[in-house]
């Protein structure tokens, strides 16, 4: 892991960036949240190998949905990536046509119920 001896903020000054406080919580607008060391160090060490990313994405899948006692589970980009994922399964269903017709939704369903928090 690079270790910075500067204020790490410098990081994003060098590319004009102002650094900035946040106290709004875990608002993805501002970064999400800060990564505990453990987190910072385990994705240095992972971005040092290579590895078949959907073999990554299913051994992935498979922790999150045994930590979370679900039926299956899915890494997206974020929030956002998960809900057109889902708007997108909810309209192709197991078709693979329909799957590789996206994303022309012409003749797909339009609406569907997701859980909201």
């Amino acid at each position: 892991m690079t270790q910075y001896r500067e204020d790490p903020r410098d990081v994003y000054r060098t590319v004009g960036v102002r650094p900035g406080i946040h106290a709004g919580g875990t608002t993805t607008l501002f970064g999400g949240t800060k990564l505990r060391p453990e987190a910072s160090d385990a994705m240095a060490k992972a971005a040092s190998v290579m590895v078949d990313l959907d073999e990554l994405n299913a051994a992935a899948s498979t922790i999150l949905a045994k930590v979370t006692g679900s039926e299956a589970a899915l890494v997206t980009s974020g929030s956002s990536g998960g809900l057109v994922l889902q708007a997108a399964a909810c309209m192709a269903g197991h078709d693979p046509a329909k799957m590789a017709q996206l994303p022309n939704a012409s003749g797909l369903k339009s609406q569907f119920v997701i859980q909201t928090c």
